[in-house]
């Protein structure tokens, strides 16, 4: 399967490429005052509000990868650097499970 990667600090998270809704350079991603931890804030993206998740990285974020659920909506995932690669299921485990749906990290060896 086709996955985008996302260095997200020192994690290397892998998307589902068909959930990947867009990739934004510098996203404007707004602290939210009281969010829970994982949180990294919001921002607007086509006249809506988008909630980033953290994942090890910091409010300045070089890209931002805009994630479809399974609802229909969109959420956010800041990233130093955006790839892509092949991968297999076996490979990976879910991050945030419940929370967020097709986005994974590599397995240690």
């Amino acid at each position: 399967m086709e996955y985008i990667t996302a260095q997200a600090g020192k994690k290397m998270l892998c998307i589902e490429k068909e959930r990947v809704e867009a990739i934004l350079m510098k996203p404007e991603i707004w602290r939210v005052p009281d969010a829970s931890e994982e949180i990294l804030g919001i921002a607007v993206y086509n006249g809506k509000l988008v909630v980033y998740y953290r994942f090890d990285c910091k409010q300045e974020a070089l890209c931002g990868i805009l994630v479809r659920d399974d609802g229909g909506g969109v959420y956010g995932i800041a990233a130093a650097a955006v790839g892509e690669e092949g991968l297999s299921r076996e490979e990976l485990e879910p991050v945030m499970a419940g929370t967020v749906n097709g986005v994974w990290e590599k397995k240690s060896d």
